[in-house]
């Protein structure tokens, strides 16, 4: 791929945050192939018509950064879609093994045919006001820490529809501009390959891996329990207002991803999550360590 079009991000993005991109595109037909290509600083996951797509980039280093190519044909269909993309950048909290220069969103149609899906002015753009990172905190343990920080959700500020098919920006989203600012040359966002960098940061090269498995795995069982759990997962259970339960959920093997939860009602309410592999016992006190899912539900709702 050789790039020629502009990178995208927002005009207030600072190093580290999660912006929501989205941009309208139109098929008379649906087509019988749609290829793009896909990188951000850190990392993105695109969705199609609320669908997800899949994520990357690949890790590398800014004279090769990688890009994921798709082909969305199978997400399209007659008239207007949606395409969308969650863009975030850990900044000073991200692991150690990530490399950055700024936050950034790159699409770039494989030909003509895909065009109207180039990252440009006509994209939208906005911070997500429901999601924060959890700094780093001293809490006497004083481990030595390498990974990614802990992630905390707001679900009354989020916006839930961002990626689906009837989005429609609010005033809150803007178009989207170019992340080098601080260069007035008017081609200084344009994306290029590790062979010809110009005044942007990255050195583009392709991902040659294939996206890793993208599927669902059972929840396990509960475990342990601070209340009546009946048969949860499989059924739901009711937290009664102004109480605390904890779940231990077991998975039975190893399990590479994250639970989801389904929940309604609890204004307020409160759901620390931790995903470890197994126990490791001090004394009495099981502590998680790698396999095991722990939840704890505060619901302070009148």
């Amino acid at each position: 791929m050789e790039c020629i079009l502009d990178l995208a991000s927002h005009c207030t993005a600072s190093r580290a945050g999660r912006l929501s991109f989205s941009e309208g595109i139109q098929v008379s037909a649906t087509p019988e192939h749609y290829p793009v290509h896909v990188s951000a600083d850190h990392r993105f996951i695109l969705y199609v018509n609320g669908v997800r797509v899949g994520e990357g980039p690949a890790r590398g280093d800014l004279l090769h950064w990688r890009y994921e190519s798709f082909d969305l044909a199978s997400f399209l269909h007659p008239g207007k879609n949606v395409v969308a993309a969650i863009v975030w950048n850990w900044g000073i909290y991200g692991p150690l093994a990530q490399i950055t220069d700024r936050t950034a969103f790159l699409m770039q149609g494989d030909g003509a045919a895909e065009a109207q899906a180039n990252t440009d002015k006509s994209w939208q753009v906005s911070p997500d006001p429901g999601y924060e990172f959890i700094t780093r905190t001293a809490n006497g343990l004083w481990d030595y820490w390498a990974a990614d920080p802990g992630e905390r959700i707001r679900g009354s500020s989020r916006n839930w529809t961002s990626s689906s098919e009837d989005f429609s920006p609010a005033a809150s989203w803007v178009s989207a501009c170019t992340p080098m600012r601080e260069i007035i040359h008017p081609g200084a966002s344009m994306a290029t390959s590790s062979q010809h960098l110009g005044n942007s940061q990255w050195g583009l090269v392709p991902d040659t891996l294939p996206q890793m498995e993208y599927t669902s795995a059972p929840a396990g069982r509960a475990v342990r329990c601070s209340l009546e759990c009946g048969q949860f997962p499989s059924e739901t259970i009711a937290i009664a207002a102004h109480t605390t339960a904890k779940i231990l959920l077991d998975c039975g093997r190893m399990v590479t991803g994250y639970p989801r939860l389904a929940v309604s009602g609890g204004l307020n309410a409160k759901l620390p999550q931790s995903v470890a592999g197994s126990f490791v016992w001090k004394g009495q006190t099981p502590l998680l360590h790698e396999g095991q899912q722990s939840f704890s539900l505060e619901n302070s709702s009148k």
